[in-house]
């Protein structure tokens, strides 16, 4: 690849988590309504964003209610957002996460973005290999995000999954360092929706239920 001031620029403000990954570079980049840039990887046939969204706003400009008290978090049925308290930061925490009442306004993604539905999950994870050992493919490898073993973490396209932890319906926090959980569009009944996840000490890429005021990573894959 020919070397120019543009890539050498490029390079520079990419995030940690791909300058791990150099083998990798990302294909782009995308801009939400806040102007926060995410890169993005093709990945089969599809397009993912390989940072976990951090808005503050949806599309329409309107704010998400940020709420980090456990109480009010618990009692919440409207769009909200939180993160780690600032004592329990540090390298594994990577965005927000977001109750799935944000998720379900269809309006948290940059533009042309989309949360993916359980098809577009399991689509990514064929391709990774299958379920069993999808997670593996797709976490950052090595331990200095994950907790050790970090089982057949190898990133091998690029998708840079972080163990961003999670916050449970009653408020707390858990899973930092340990757990990447993201939400799917997919909701399975009035109170429960969709999602996707991985831990440290395994390479299964798994689809589970959970009640839809837990706090998870988001994730978005463009439209087609």
């Amino acid at each position: 690849m020919k070397v120019t001031i543009q890539s050498i620029l490029f390079m520079l403000i990419l995030p940690m988590n791909l300058l791990s990954q150099p083998d990798v570079p990302p294909d782009g980049a995308a801009f939400d309504h806040e102007e926060n840039m995410y890169y993005y990887r093709i990945i089969g046939q599809q397009k993912w964003l390989i940072d976990n969204i951090n808005s503050q706003l949806l599309s329409d400009k309107s704010p998400i209610s940020m709420i980090q008290d456990s109480l009010l978090w618990s009692q919440t049925n409207s769009p909200a957002y939180c993160y780690y308290p600032a004592d329990r930061l540090d390298r594994c925490a990577q965005g927000n996460l977001y109750n799935w009442q944000t998720v379900n306004t269809g309006k948290l993604c940059p533009l042309g973005w989309h949360v993916p539905n359980n098809a577009e999950w399991q689509e990514l994870a064929d391709f990774a290999g299958g379920n069993e050992i999808a997670g593996g493919k797709l976490k950052i490898s090595g331990t200095d995000v994950w907790m050790d073993p970090n089982t057949n973490g190898s990133d091998a396209f690029g998708f840079s999954m972080a163990p961003g932890g999670f916050r449970t319906e009653t408020g707390q926090f858990m899973g930092l360092c340990k757990t990447a959980a993201y939400w799917s569009a997919d909701a399975s009944d009035e109170n429960n929706a969709y999602v996707w996840f991985t831990s440290y000490n395994s390479a299964y890429l798994a689809k589970d239920t959970c009640d839809k005021k837990n706090g998870l990573s988001v994730i978005c894959i463009q439209d087609k």
